[in-house]
């Protein structure tokens, strides 16, 4: 791996697969191996046939394929997919705990890296013996490393047990300790893997603001995580991985609206009704409302998770009755979602909408089983109006609607859409709201000595 911390890109990942050998037999793990040695030394015909039984005894498991990836100096990309999907692997081939059958890697810089909970800790070393192990192989004097021990241990917040060999920690403790002890070594390249979902929630607050702090210092991130708001929140980019492949590439919100839609369950209700094609439903049916203020349906920027039984067919924004795209803060609005059924729901279901912003960031949701509602079963060709009323206290700006209908409840979706309908926020020229909510909040001063 390269150490050129000036290289404009502070990864590279091109065409890099990894394979593992899946043995037929445990005899064949010791036989297949031994044919495949004889076989470099004995001359043909014979080697050909060793070779061939070699290869019989085995296949091979492709945990990626054809990966290419960069990531530029202080920039942040998050790695998303379900377990087994290859995030885990990708991230220890560019920290060099393991090689890649295919492709190479290009890492400039020192690297922090926490990939499995005390990795690279000895579990008979105290924490401080552990902290001054993992300086010392980065090279730090011994000043720097009494200096960072310091440090570390405040961070982490583990008292007396820095005395203690690492065995004796909880999980909690021994991500704290890891944690602070990469970030200690000020790393041009900061890998994680889900391992702050470990630590408590206090803690883990602080480490995300530690971790905004590196990237405006100029760090590199690259973040696992099967939290879809904290990727949102932390990386600028980010990538999808699926059966070892990279699907989609770009900014995070899309990137989590195809990660939902790949991996959305479709509702048993639909298995019998895969054969069925839904109908495309005209504005000139009955009761079906046709968007003044959106585009037409079919080419709203949305990503749509349809089932065969039941599905939305249009959004729209009203206030007083009339639609808009564009809302005063501190008024009331109603979104009204229609949904068409193909065939019939028997069972009670939910349905929900999710407020977001352009990039993807829920902010809040307005959900009939939260509100202790359901949603009725409904016989086949019904049309459905489902309207969802709240009051906008959004700073200025663009956000979209994103709808989920779940039968049963808290079941499989039959239809999750995002980006169903955007609407627009404004304020008057003396209002002012800071961060995303006005939240209304209340303030009182009372001297008390």
């Amino acid at each position: 791996m390269a150490n050129d911390s000036t290289a404009p890109l502070a990864i590279e990942v091109t065409n890099v697969s990894k394979a593992y050998h899946v043995w037929d037999t445990p005899a064949a793990r010791l036989t297949a191996p031994l044919c495949e040695n004889l076989a470099k030394v004995i001359p043909p015909p014979l080697s050909t046939a060793l070779e061939r039984s070699a290869s019989a005894a085995r296949r091979d498991f492709w945990a990626l394929q054809d990966v290419t990836l960069t990531v530029g100096r202080g920039e942040s990309v998050g790695i998303v997919g379900r377990n087994g999907s290859g995030k885990s692997t990708l991230l220890q081939i560019i920290a060099g705990t393991l090689q890649p059958t295919r492709g190479t890697v290009k890492v400039h810089g020192r690297v922090g890296a926490l990939l499995e909970l005390g990795s690279g800790f000895n579990p008979e070393f105290t924490g401080r013996e552990n902290i001054a192990l993992a300086a010392a192989v980065l090279g730090f004097p011994r000043d720097i490393i009494a200096e960072k021990a310091a440090w570390i241990e405040e961070f982490a917040e583990i008292g007396d047990y820095i005395n203690q060999p690492l065995k004796t920690y909880s999980s909690g403790m021994a991500v704290r300790l890891a944690f602070a002890t990469q970030i200690a070594m000020q790393p041009d390249v900061l890998i994680v893997d889900e391992a702050l979902s470990v630590g408590d929630m206090f803690f883990e607050h602080k480490c995300l603001t530690r971790i905004k702090k590196l990237l405006d210092e100029g760090t590199s991130l690259l973040l696992v995580s099967h939290s879809l708001q904290t990727i949102k929140s932390i990386c600028r980019h980010a990538i999808l991985l699926s059966e070892g492949r990279v699907v989609m590439s770009g900014a995070c919100g899309p990137v989590a609206d195809r990660y939902t839609k790949l991996h959305t369950l479709p509702a048993p209700a639909a298995a019998s009704a895969q054969s069925i094609a839904p109908p495309s439903p005209r504005p000139q049916e009955r009761g079906l409302y046709c968007s003044l203020k959106q585009p037409p349906w079919a080419q709203r920027p949305q990503e749509h998770v349809p089932s065969a039984s039941a599905g939305f067919v249009e959004c729209a924004i009203f206030q007083d009755d009339v639609e808009v795209d564009t809302v005063a803060h501190d008024s009331r609005i109603k979104v009204s979602a229609w949904l068409q059924h193909h065939v019939a729901n028997e069972l009670a279901g939910e349905v929900g909408l999710v407020v977001r912003t352009l990039t993807g960031l829920d902010l809040f949701a307005v959900n009939s089983y939260f509100l202790g509602l359901s949603y009725p079963p409904q016989p086949a060709g019904a049309l459905v109006r489902v309207d969802f009323s709240f009051k906008v206290i959004l700073a200025p700006g663009k956000y979209s609607v994103s709808l989920g209908l779940r039968s049963p409840v808290q079941g499989h979706y039959l239809d999750k859409v995002f980006g169903a309908a955007v609407f627009a926020v404004v304020t008057a020229p003396d209002e002012h709201v800071a961060g995303f909510f006005d939240a209304d909040g209340e303030l009182s001063i009372e001297r008390i000595s």
